[in-house]
Formats: structure tokens, sequence, C-alpha cells
């Protein structure tokens, strides 16, 4: 593990740091470990959050290598006894796709109806789900590191230097920043991909580590493996069991995403919130899923 001293995202060192631990199923499957604690920083000048110490590229391997696989999700729900396998196909069903694709869609009306768009590539994008109907007669390519198959129509690209053979016109990463390390490193390595002038749509889980509604989440999973799992639930007995290190490892708003586009050089172009959908609390109507996103151009790549 790595410690950083700066903000991940504008680089300032003012931050502050709080109690915080490795959930239990980060813990046994990167480390062959019990839940341990770590520091989670917050950017006092962006509002920035990150969980501190930080996993090196191995570690990042061992937790995303047959991710969601059969032996991922029988790891995870022998730590998380709520993480079913119905929980697990309700993340991928067709409604839920539907859903992102449509909020996107509209994003993409409004900033890019002014561009011609002839080539897409989907920077960590799996299969290729998002952008299969996203912009009709575009050339679409993934870049993805696993050998998940992709979707007919979609062109897999297995490394960086695969993507160099290729001109993009737009770079799409969504749901990616908040999984990574060093978020500036990943956008680095687009940049390093693209030629002057390529656009950048990026789309990030909009919420905080300290929020009411993920410290009730917390305590509701604590106290579920307090009764079903024990051992487990004993060990997160620990003042910062509430705020887990878990495969979020970064928590971004709107002014911490535009600082981390900002300091790597790029125009932003357009920035905003959307929602993804609403839960129904009886007569009540609560927004659930809110992303930030930002839309850039880059400059001269020559600069890195």
């Amino acid at each position: 593990m790595i410690t950083v001293e700066n903000c991940l995202a504008c680089n300032s060192g003012d931050l502050k740091e709080t109690s915080a631990m490795v959930s239990p199923f980060l813990a046994r499957r990167v480390w062959d470990r019990r839940p341990f604690p770590v520091k989670i920083s917050r950017c006092k000048r962006c509002n920035f959050a990150f969980f501190n110490q930080r996993m090196d590229e191995d570690e990042e391997r061992r937790l995303y290598t047959g991710y969601r696989l059969s032996e991922y999700r029988q790891m995870r729900f022998s730590c998380e006894p709520w993480y079913t396998e119905t929980f697990n196909a309700n993340l991928n069903t067709p409604e839920v796709w539907s859903m992102r694709k449509g909020k996107l869609a509209d994003v993409f009306r409004e900033q890019f109806r002014d561009y011609k768009i002839s080539s897409i590539l989907d920077f960590g994008g799996d299969r290729g789900e998002l952008i299969r109907d996203l912009i009709p007669g575009a050339t679409r390519y993934v870049y993805e590191i696993s050998d998940v198959e992709t979707l007919p129509g979609i062109l897999p690209l297995r490394s960086l230097e695969a993507c160099r053979q290729h001109r993009f016109d737009l770079i799409l990463s969504s749901n990616v920043l908040e999984h990574v390390g060093f978020p500036r490193q990943t956008l680095g390595q687009m940049q390093a991909i693209a030629t002057p002038g390529t656009l950048v749509f990026l789309d990030i889980p909009y919420e905080s580590p300290f929020s009411l509604f993920t410290v009730a989440k917390r305590l509701t999973q604590n106290g579920t493996l307090l009764a079903l799992r024990p051992d487990i639930g004993m060990s997160l007995l620990h003042s910062g069991a509430l705020v887990q290190m878990h495969e979020h490892v970064n928590y971004f708003c709107p002014q911490a995403l535009n600082q981390l586009v900002d300091s790597m050089g790029w125009k932003i172009l357009a920035s905003g919130v959307y929602t993804l959908g609403i839960y129904k609390l009886g007569p009540i109507k609560v927004p659930s899923g809110k992303m930030t996103w930002c839309v850039a151009q880059i400059g001269d790549t020559k600069q890195l």
C-alpha cells in the first residue's frame, strides 16, 4: 500500500484525516487478512475524499481479477451475506442498462450536438454495453484489459499500445475513476492515446463517505454481520467501522472532478450532475444514484 500527502484531485496538501477501516471483503480478497484500520483523507480545497493508504497495481489486480465471476461472488457473499446471486444479477439487468444509457443519451444530445463523432472509445468499458447504441453510426471500441468477450459490433482493445493504433473523436469513461488508486494517472493514460482535440466524457458517482445515507447503510450492514457472521461483525467493533474502504476508494463531487480535469491542462467544456433514479418510500420519493459528469477537450498531447 502507498501513503500519499497531497490531494489526488487538485494536489493540495491541506487534508483532514479521519479514522476508517478496510472492509472485511477487501481485506480478505486483497491481503488475506482480517479488517484493519486506515485513514480517509478529505481535501479542504476541493472536497475530494479518498482512502489513504492506496492500493498499488498488484493489489488492484488481486481485487479485480475475475471481477464478479463465480469465485469473486462466493468470497464476497461469505463476507457480505446481502451480496446474493440475485443482488449481483440485478446490477446488470436490461432495465438498469436502459436507465443508465437513457440518462447518458440525454447529456450527449445536449453536449455533442455540434460535434461529428465517428469513433468512440469506452475506457474500462467491460463488454461495451454502455456505448452499444449511444452514438449511432460511430465506430465503437472498448479498452478493457480483462478477457471478457465484447458485444457484437464493439471492437476490443486489450492494451494502451493497441489503443494508440486508432484515432478517437471521443473517449468515454464511466464509473471508473472511483475505483482507481491514482485518478490523474488514469487520465494520463487517456491523454497518451488521444490526439489534440479529442473530446473526453467522464462520469462518476457523486457520493460522500460521511453522508447520513452511507452511515445508515453501514450501521445496517454491520448489524447484519453481527447477527449472521458474528466473527466478522466483531472484527468491525472499531472507531472507524462506519467508514469502510471497499471497491470505491475515491469520492467525487463536481468541484473535485473539475479540479482533477483542470490539473491535466484540459479545456473543460461543460459539467453537471444527473440522478440515475428515484426510490419510493411509501409516498416519499428520494433521489438515488447521483452522478457528476464533465466534458473536456484535450490539447497538445506532447505535454506528457
